[in-house]
């Protein structure tokens, strides 16, 4: 690239402020063009850009392998319904009890402060209302003892180690209720 006597001196002003004198710059110039052209260099950075390279397709292959694989209806079969490591009878068709309302859900939410009650990250930062999780798993217990606040990503956690969840969110509930308690003895 050829660059015009104005556009040289613009940039050997701009290279002056950064405390490189000619000399200097020269002699820079000179290394780098050796480190450039040098072949153990080259083919160093050859070998890595295709490394580099290889890994990206393989990925890409490997996932195209996979999407095919569960593509497949035999595949597919092996993982659905009674299949799936998290089938839990059909109890997710079950209906809620008449007592499962907006009002009851906006109540424990309140309860909770509006956080999460895992990662206590508040209702405000997420796009959507906090999900009001039953503790034991039953869908017709809606006391509020047996529900808690959580966000979409905690909820879907609750989903494995459904005893040990359990537990947790039992001595959570009844944290919150000596919480409360002494709010009402100071007020």
């Amino acid at each position: 690239m050829v660059h015009s006597p104005e556009t040289k001196r613009k940039i050997s002003e701009s290279l002056k402020s950064y405390g490189l004198n000619p000399k200097v710059r020269k002699r820079r110039s000179k290394l780098m063009k050796k480190f450039w052209k040098n072949p153990e260099f080259k083919k160093k950075r050859q070998e890595a850009i295709r490394k580099a390279s290889n890994t990206i397709e393989e990925k890409r292959r490997r996932s195209e392998t996979n999407l095919i694989a569960w593509q497949k209806p035999e595949v597919r079969s092996k993982h659905m319904g009674e299949n799936h490591p998290l089938w839990q009878g059909g109890s997710s068709k079950e209906p809620y009890s008449s007592s499962w309302t907006t009002y009851l859900k906006e109540s424990i939410r309140k309860r909770d402060g509006y956080k999460c009650q895992v990662c206590s990250v508040p209702q405000e930062k997420l796009s959507r209302k906090l999900d009001v999780h039953h503790i034991d798993y039953n869908k017709k217990n809606c006391s509020p003892d047996n529900l808690i606040s959580l966000c979409i990503s905690c909820h879907r956690n609750t989903n494995k180690e459904k005893r040990s969840w359990i537990i947790y969110f039992k001595n959570k509930i009844k944290k919150l209720k000596r919480q409360h308690l002494e709010i009402l003895k100071v007020s």
